[in-house]
């Protein structure tokens, strides 16, 4: 009588779920450890991005567009400066996130885009994390916005 031995024993088993749950905890600590880093990479790719979408508004429209940053209510709101001033939109920065420099802006707080697309004053916006790192968004005179790495 031959018996069949093709199967996996239960130690077998419990030795492969052990390893895929430890293996899974330490992708986990990772993850935590980086998700910071990676949500102010984030936000600041959007605040770039509405830089460059304000900029783009003021050229094809001919009028004053601009961001004004709120370091009290961490968010900063679209504007249109025609013969009115028009409030487009307001963003809310994530809690985790927060406004720790704005210098050189118009009046500290604002990025004004001429129809030029120029900004009437260069400046950075500096974006900081719970974890105190850091990025800055800056805005040349020409109107060409960059993170500095």
């Amino acid at each position: 009588m031959t018996v069949n031995n093709k199967g996996f024993t239960l130690t077998e088993i419990i030795v492969v779920i052990a390893i895929f749950f430890i293996l899974v905890t330490i992708s986990w600590v990772a993850f935590q450890r980086l998700q910071p880093s990676l949500q102010l990479g984030a936000v600041c790719s959007d605040l770039v991005s509405d830089l460059r979408y304000v900029q783009q508004l003021a050229i094809s429209e001919q009028v004053n567009y601009g961001i004004d940053f709120s370091t009290t209510t961490n968010s900063y709101a679209i504007y249109r400066f025609a013969t009115t001033t028009e409030q487009l939109s307001t963003k809310n920065l994530p809690a985790e996130i927060s406004f720790c420099d704005l210098s050189g802006l118009t009046a500290n707080t604002q990025a004004i885009f001429n129809p030029y697309g120029a900004v009437l004053n260069a400046g950075s916006i500096c974006l900081q994390n719970r974890n105190n790192q850091t990025k800055i968004v800056d805005i040349r005179p020409s109107g060409f916005v960059r993170v500095q790495h």
